[in-house]
């Protein structure tokens, strides 16, 4: 663990160079775009070979601190905070000592704003978070197994309430006359005498319609002999008949 600590201090080193030398770099840098800028597509073609190579050099630094974190985030059971510290230090940097005039600029005042404002929490909580598993690789792993055994716990809370829904359970309601009769698709009695209270689960909820012959009927399922609705008699009785409020 303690071949790392250099690593915090140099970040913290970079980190406070920024920060005390912000104002600096700002002009700096808002200097050399205001004086260049100009002129920068007539020496394009002079300077392209140079750019191509800061380009590349700024490509191979970013690919070394990436698997440099990685290695550090699978030591520290921490490959996600490893990640987000590779990713997010990179913009977070460019976007703090972005001069204030880049502000004023309508496609790049609002990426730096936002950088600033949305990568800062996020990697100071990374590097909290990848500090905590170099400290204790595994503590870091007995805190990540808690958390995921929590998260589980809260979904399974959930699942467990969706099995309640009418949507998963069913939509139940119960008779609420005597003598409740069930009809088959041809109006033809199926059922005598069904009792009063005896619940029912409805099979269509769109039913059938009152029409000139016939009044309001949905079809519902009776319990089986076991008082479950699986397998049961399916047939139509009167709308009017199911009480849904009390099943």
């Amino acid at each position: 663990m303690w071949i790392f600590i250099p690593f915090f201090i140099i970040v913290l080193v970079v980190v406070g160079l920024a920060i005390w030398f912000r104002n600096t770099i700002a002009d700096l840098v808002g200097g050399v775009v205001d004086y260049t800028i100009g002129g920068l597509m007539a020496i394009w073609p002079t300077i392209r070979t140079t750019v191509l190579i800061a380009i590349g050099v700024a490509m191979v630094g970013w690919i070394a601190l990436l698997i440099f974190m990685v290695s550090i985030g699978a030591y520290a059971n921490s490959i996600v905070s490893a990640l987000a510290v590779s990713f997010l230090f990179p913009i977070w940097f460019v976007a703090f000592v972005m001069p204030p005039f880049a502000n004023r600029i309508w496609f790049l005042g609002p990426f730096v704003r936002i950088s600033r404002m949305i990568c800062s929490p996020i990697l100071l909580l990374a590097l909290v978070h990848l500090a905590f598993g170099l400290w204790s690789p595994e503590s870091k792993a007995g805190f990540d197994r808690w958390s995921s055994d929590k998260k589980a716990s809260v979904g399974f809370f959930f699942h467990k309430r969706a099995t309640q829904t009418e949507k998963e359970s069913g939509i139940l309601g119960t008779l609420n006359e005597e003598k409740v009769v069930l009809y088959n698709e041809t109006a033809q009695v199926v059922v005598h005498n069904i009792p009063k209270g005896t619940r029912v689960k409805i099979a269509d909820l769109k039913g059938e319609p009152a029409a000139e012959r016939f009044e309001g009927m949905t079809k519902v399922m009776l319990p089986n002999q076991h008082g479950d609705f699986v397998g049961g008699l399916e047939g139509y009785v009167p709308s009017r008949k199911i009480d849904w409020k009390k099943a």
